[in-house]
């Protein structure tokens, strides 16, 4: 008998980008675009998505985060 490799094709598993901490705060980021329903799309250092209510795409702001999720977080603004 000959030996023979067997392959599974099918969906690669992503690597799991590390999350923002809650509270976690992120100061002078530019927002990349504006969702769907309006909110700014910042994404960490690590390139994990945060949902930012209230800015919208070149805006230059500070967020703090307030709700984490395995995917992706929401923040909101930081009055200064």
């Amino acid at each position: 008998m000959e030996n023979s490799e067997v392959r599974v094709e099918g969906k690669e598993e992503k690597e799991k980008l590390p999350p923002p901490e809650l509270g976690q705060e992120y100061h002078n980021v530019t927002i990349l675009a504006t969702g769907i329903k309006g909110d700014g799309i910042f994404k960490t250092p690590a390139g994990f998505v945060i949902i930012v209510a209230g800015a919208k795409r070149g805006d230059a702001v500070s967020i703090i985060v307030r709700r984490v999720f395995e995917k992706y977080a929401f923040a909101e603004l930081i009055k200064e």
